[in-house]
């Protein structure tokens, strides 16, 4: 599970991701042709940990399905176990998701744009 600072940071990124979307459509910031290419290049930066926290919230609601199928007394036992198969593959990936997820927040936080 990702640590609260991570959250808030990630909130961060998606809440900048997304203003940079809204200016950019400014005329004011499109006629300013060097602001707009770095605001363009940041953008395209930040999309990738946009994306990677998406597909992390995504694991994450597959896998509480997992477990409530489980955790479900009235789930017949051929799907608890495809729902027990299933949320081991999740947890690996989970892991894997948030691990990229720490390594963004920590080069941004340093300082390293470029991820």
């Amino acid at each position: 599970m990702l640590e609260e600072s991570i959250f808030n940071k990630l909130e961060e990124i998606i809440e900048k991701y997304n203003n940079m979307g809204t200016l950019m459509g400014d005329p004011n910031v499109i006629a300013n042709r060097g602001e707009f290419q770095r605001m363009a290049k940041e953008q395209g930066e930040l999309s990738l940990i946009v994306d990677k926290y998406n597909q992390y919230k995504d694991v994450s609601k597959k896998l509480k399905e997992a477990e409530e199928l489980i955790n479900d007394v009235s789930s017949e036992s051929d799907i608890k176990e495809l729902a027990i198969e299933e949320k081991a593959i999740l947890e690996k990936e989970l892991t894997g998701i948030e691990e990229s997820l720490k390594l963004c927040c920590f080069l941004r936080t340093q300082g390293m744009r470029k991820i």
